[in-house]
């Protein structure tokens, strides 16, 4: 028998290259050629790919399939590549392959088991079904009307009225249920199967693509057990995709017909029940959203974008489509649409991993569109926007500048202590040190006084205004409700939470006294054990409580009364930034082109009698003294300890300790220190230590030995070293 076979793209105003392969004599055979919107075009394709004689049963891997148990349409499966803008995809797609004898696709299956009737009569026949309360009595009134009259949307509501029926425990539990038992399960009744399989078959010769789709949601809601394990409820949904899937590829379903269809396979997919959507399936829907892209609107954009999370092979084509459109759209959305973009991207964990610079567009337009209607954007909106930044690691101006005017103008009117909160761990992990928004947060803190606030919500704010190094221009008042709130919670607090305020208090220079006979107790540390099963994270916890330790005695002194905490002989690793390290290479080999020869440097030091942190790692330093490693190390251990107890030492011998900060130690702005840093550098000090701050961007630019030599013995006071020495 001749076969036809037809590639249902034809309403795509683009280039396609198609591509077919077959399993002949065990060698793989292929055939390429560009497939066009011209008819000239497709007829010079197809009479070369019929000269071919490739069996278009094996194109692809897909297997046959029907939509219609009477249809001759079998669906296979190839793969074209498609041209859009400059980029060129791969992507699969249906072939349908068709009896001869049927030329149009109004021509296949049965004639119509029905006849139209008005709206008004089908409403009437529906609101009658409606009326009824009992599965029999449903199909005693259907008995009585001529199966002439039950039309497709006759069909559905009652197929849907007898599901609501079935899913009333209350008459299942009378023993009326359409399931008889069969050995260890259940089976549908015969008149059941009947009854259901006749409002089907009516479905399936609709072109009603609407009800076919009310139909798959309210089959995929079913949750009869022994309906979804049965053949009949397989053959069901099979038939139905099969047609959803041939009417798309045909251009029948509209833009949000087959967004809908998209998403309906997609929660199919993803559904553990006996039926499930193979993604191969979904990929070949690309067809309906490409083909109908110039019916993208302002009000349907965010429609086509929910169904891109549920595309595999074609995902990057929808993406790149929807990310092209919003360019176009992006000052005419609302709000609410871009809350509803960037809680798609962020619940569906959606990541472009073909173009990150695409990527970035699509947030840096969100980002935009975000700013021009900053006036209407609510609290639930903003939190939404904020989350999908967040998870994708996205900040640049325009956001920084929204969330400074958003906070300004409703700092009275914010009541939601999470937008609160997701506000500062943004500002914190993009380091965003803005008085507008930390001076709002503070304010909202001692309005409620902390009560509204949860232990992990008033520790993501504390630990911001440390990290951040501000201190809010009602600080006094700030603090006294955190120190109320820990005494009062202080037992609901994670012993990680609590170190880490209590540490971010430290870097303000707020030392929080009171609380360190609760901190340093073995009642503590057993909690500390308990809630970090990790063996990492129980480190990483030891190591900020024995910083903290430290902090308290070497800034506190004999008020603290430790250190409480024994020396940790454990062994660690510290991670050294890489700019840091090219940054010591080329301070130490031009400070020892003109030092003193007296002098000796060190660097990558790590300071004895201190907790092992790579806050005390200092990255270059001058020895006023020539002697061979371990005297040094005798020495600073000597100085460094004599300090630390606040005894000094009566020498005049100027230790100078050189520090290299990259972008990440300053605010975003880069003007000060963040809290770790800032910390660092006063305790240096009162170690004894003369430090010297560089900028990492400052030497970069130094290029010539001789200017880079020049700049050091400006930042140094050369003479005065040489002096001391």
């Amino acid at each position: 028998m001749a076969l036809t076979i037809r590639v249902v793209c034809s309403n795509l105003n683009r280039n396609l290259l198609f591509v077919v392969s077959t399993k002949e004599s065990g060698r793989l055979l292929g055939n390429k050629f560009w497939y066009s919107n011209s008819a000239r075009s497709r007829k010079l394709g197809f009479e070369a790919f019929m000269k071919n004689k490739l069996n278009p049963g094996h194109c692809g891997e897909g297997s046959r399939r029907s939509f219609n148990s009477d249809s001759k349409i079998n669906v296979t499966e190839s793969t074209i590549l498609l041209q859009q803008d400059f980029r060129i995809q791969e992507v699969p797609v249906a072939v349908l392959k068709l009896d001869p004898t049927e030329s149009t696709s109004e021509e296949r299956g049965p004639p119509k088991p029905y006849i139209e009737l008005d709206p008004r009569e089908e409403a009437a026949f529906v609101e009658a079904f409606n009326s009824y309360h009992t599965p029999h009595e449903v199909l005693r009134i259907l008995e009585t009307i001529p199966c002439q009259e039950v039309t497709p949307f006759v069909s559905f509501s009652i197929l849907k009225k007898l599901f609501e029926l079935e899913s009333n425990f209350g008459f299942r539990n009378e023993g009326k249920s359409w399931v008889v038992s069969v050995g260890n399960g259940k089976q549908e009744t015969f008149a059941r199967a009947a009854i259901v399989g006749r409002l089907m078959n009516t479905i399936m010769v609709s072109d009603d693509v609407k009800t076919v789709l009310d139909t798959l949601e309210i089959l995929r809601r079913e949750n009869s057990q022994y309906f979804q394990d049965s053949d009949e409820f397989l053959n069901y949904h099979q038939r139905l995709c099969d047609y959803i899937l041939v009417r798309t590829t045909e251009g029948k379903l509209t833009l949000e017909e087959t967004c809908r269809a998209v998403c309906l396979f997609g929660e199919l997919a993803s559904q553990s029940t006996s039926f499930k959507i193979a993604p191969s399936l979904i990929d070949k829907m690309w067809v309906g959203i490409v083909g109908r892209e110039n019916d993208i609107t302002v009000n349907n954009i965010v429609q086509v974008f929910k169904t891109v999370p549920h595309f595999k092979k074609s995902q990057r084509l929808v993406y790149n489509l929807v990310d092209n459109y919003l360019l176009t759209f992006w000052w005419r959305m609302d709000s609410d649409a871009v809350a509803q973009f960037c809680d798609i991207i962020e619940s569906k964990r959606l990541k472009n991993e073909w173009d990150s610079a695409l990527s970035g567009r699509m947030l840096r337009t969100l980002s935009r569109c975000t700013s021009l209607n900053i006036h209407q954007v609510t609290q639930d909106q903003l939190f939404k926007i904020l989350t999908c930044f967040l998870q994708q690691n996205f900040c640049d101006v325009t956001i920084q500048t929204v969330l400074i005017k958003y906070m300004k103008a409703k700092q009275d009117k914010i009541t939601k202590p999470e937008v609160i909160t997701l506000v500062m761990d943004y500002v914190k992990k993009f380091r965003l040190r803005s008085s507008h928004i930390m001076d709002v947060v503070a304010k909202f803190v001692i309005k409620h006084n902390g009560k509204n606030l949860s232990p992990p919500q008033l520790t993501s704010i504390v630990t911001t205004f440390g990290h951040l190094n501000y201190q809010p221009d009602e600080g006094m008042k700030f603090w006294n409700v955190v120190e109320d709130v820990l005494e009062d919670k202080f037992i609901q607090f994670a012993p990680r939470d609590i170190t880490n305020i209590l540490l971010a208090c430290v870097y303000l220079e707020k030392y929080p006294l009171n609380f360190a006979s609760r901190i340093f107790s073995p009642y503590f540390l057993d909690r500390i054990h308990a809630n970090e099963p990790n063996f990492s994270d129980l480190q990483s916890v030891r190591c900020q409580l024995k910083l903290l330790d430290f902090s308290l005695h070497l800034d506190c002194g004999w008020k603290y009364g430790g250190p409480y905490l024994p020396k940790d002989l454990s062994a660690h690793s510290i991670f050294r930034d890489g700019r840091i390290k090219r940054s010591m290479k080329m301070i130490t080999n031009s400070i020892e082109k003109f030092i003193d020869v007296e002098n000796s440097v060190d660097f990558d030091v790590l300071l004895p009698s201190i907790p092992l942190s790579d806050l005390y790692i200092v990255d270059v330093l001058i020895i006023p003294m020539k002697a061979s490693d371990e005297q040094r190390h005798s020495f600073l251990r000597s100085r460094i300890s004599s300090h630390k107890d606040g005894l000094g030492l009566s020498d005049q011998l100027n230790f100078t300790s050189i520090i290299v900060n990259i972008p990440e130690h300053f605010s975003s702005d880069g003007v000060t220190l963040i809290g770790p840093q800032a910390m660092r550098l006063r305790h240096l000090r009162k170690l004894g230590f003369t430090v010297v701050n560089l900028r990492h961007d400052e030497i970069s630019k130094l290029r010539s030995p001789k200017a880079l030599e020049e700049f050091l013995k400006e930042k140094l006071n050369c003479n005065h070293v040489t002096e001391d020495a």
